[in-house]
């Protein structure tokens, strides 16, 4: 099964099986988002998988930045590992993007199982992520040190006791210029915490013991010291110390 972007002739083909599955009933039938459908073609966000001999689109997947929106296989080709190999292809584009976390709707409800066999985590009702997960090559010759990093929800910062959501060590080491590299990227997905309520996420970082910063991941500072994000997902990479 070959993937690519589509064209205007697989578009075409996507919306004419699109309406006779929507005509005969089938579940999981999207049809009604054929303009969404359209517009990503559009756009260049639709991708398809073609069938080799009649090189004829027998799915798609589309969506933004954040995750795929819609992964629809034609009736006839399902459990053939078509969807599969779309959704494959999907992480693979959002490596290549340097994401660091995927979020879907699992719509219709019968996908759930398919997307949790692909590595994703249901957090909701019918909503699940699944972290990018990036690693670095640190320097043989360079000094280890001990970094811990925690998230907590935003009322640690005026409720005493509250537990980290998230708490990670990982390896790391002292390079020069106040950078400290880290062997893998820390991700905090703010929505995936099913029960609580995270408000602006609290991020702390140790090293050596010492702590470095305890206030909210969305200020200037925490930004300064390495982390990075938005109200969806945050991430560390490296950090980068101030000259003492």
């Amino acid at each position: 099964m070959r993937i690519r972007e589509s064209t205007d002739a697989d578009l075409s083909e996507i919306l004419r099986w699109l309406s006779d599955e929507d005509a005969r009933g089938v579940d999981g039938c999207f049809h009604c988002n054929r303009n969404i459908v359209s517009g990503a073609h559009q756009n260049g966000e639709l991708y398809v998988a073609v069938e080799p001999s009649e090189d004829k689109a027998v799915a798609f997947i589309l969506g933004g930045t954040r995750g795929p929106d819609i992964l629809a296989v034609r009736e006839e080709w399902r459990r053939h590992g078509v969807g599969r190999q779309l959704a494959e292809f999907w992480l693979e584009e959002a490596k290549r993007c340097d994401l660091c976390v995927l979020e879907i709707e699992c719509a219709p409800r019968t996908s759930i199982r398919f997307w949790q066999a692909m590595g994703f985590e249901l957090y909701a009702d019918n909503y699940a992520f699944k972290v990018i997960e990036k690693t670095f090559d640190l320097p043989g010759d360079a000094q280890e040190i001990a970094v811990t990093i925690r998230f907590f929800p935003e009322r640690t910062n005026w409720e005493d006791g509250v537990e980290p959501l998230m708490e990670v060590s990982p390896r790391a080491v002292r390079l020069h210029g106040g950078k400290i590299a880290l062997a893998e990227r820390v991700t905090f997905f703010n929505r995936g915490w099913r029960g609580a309520s995270v408000g602006d996420p609290v991020v702390e970082i140790e090293v050596e013991g010492a702590l470095v910063y305890r206030d909210k991941a969305k200020y200037d500072e925490a930004e300064a010291l390495g982390v990075k994000g938005d109200s969806f997902a945050f991430s560390i990479d490296s950090l980068f110390l101030p000259a003492t």
